[in-house]
């Protein structure tokens, strides 16, 4: 049975004006990629790039190149390609055709030159363990948390499950756990994270990419990379004026 993975990197600046770089591996989940990842002839393979700045995020051109090893010959054997041009956002997912061979690939990013380089290696009898995350179906069970909107004093509050003692803001939340939103009446009703104000890496405690989500549908926290940060966010609604911030502490 083949799989299909997707490669995010991140790439962001430090104070002195150089960047760094981080890349996630998923599959049904989020983990950290291995050094050298290892697939199967038939798996596929996709990448996105995310550059962060202090005030943006956003999914710049970049391109893939594929080698025999570093600074060594193109490899076209491995994917059946020895480069890849993306406009933005998530490339093609490329097939693995090499029943037993390894692959070096480099991404480039434009106006940033080389940001990652690492292995992708096929034919290994047993595969890279991941970890992947638990099984995760909103709305089975009680969710870990419930957040409720109160519109007219313009606050929320946040609860163990789904009766309890209401708290006010902040809250902790962990990788794994539920959280369903109640607003009352409101049309239309979002939850919005403030890219502008909080240090993530990602935009939102289930999202990668997206800050915002509707809050008629549970949310699952899924970022397993922002430990002891906060997100900051507001509901939005149809005919209503944005709720004051709130802040999730990522345990």
């Amino acid at each position: 049975m083949s799989e299909t993975y997707l490669i995010q990197v991140v790439v962001g600046f430090n104070p002195d004006g150089t960047t760094n770089t981080s890349s996630f591996l998923y599959l049904q989940g989020g983990q950290p990629a291995p050094d050298k990842l290892r697939v199967q002839v038939g798996d596929h393979i996709g990448w996105v790039v995310v550059v962060n700045s202090q005030f943006s995020r956003t999914t710049p051109p970049y391109k893939l190149s594929f080698n025999t090893n570093a600074g060594g010959p193109p490899n076209t054997s491995f994917f059946g390609v020895d480069n890849l041009a993306v406009p933005g956002g998530t490339s093609d997912f490329l097939q693995v055709r090499s029943i037993q061979d390894s692959v070096k690939w480099s991404l480039s990013v434009d106006g940033l030159g080389v940001v990652v380089d690492p292995d992708i290696q096929s034919g290994n009898d047993e595969q890279a363990a991941l970890d992947l995350e638990k099984s995760l179906t909103a709305g089975t069970t009680d969710p870990t948390y419930t957040v409720t909107w109160n519109i007219s004093g313009k606050s929320a509050t946040w609860q163990y499950g789904k009766t309890g003692t209401a708290y006010p803001f902040p809250m902790n939340i962990s990788f794994g756990d539920s959280i369903v939103f109640v607003t009352g009446a409101a049309a239309k009703p979002y939850v919005v994270f403030d890219l502008n104000r909080q240090t993530t890496v990602w935009a939102s405690p289930s999202s990668f990419l997206n800050s915002a989500a509707s809050a008629l549908t549970p949310m699952v926290v899924r970022d397993d990379q922002d430990s002891g940060k906060d997100f900051w966010f507001f509901f939005q609604a149809t005919g209503i004026a944005p709720s004051p911030e709130f802040n999730m502490h990522v345990q």
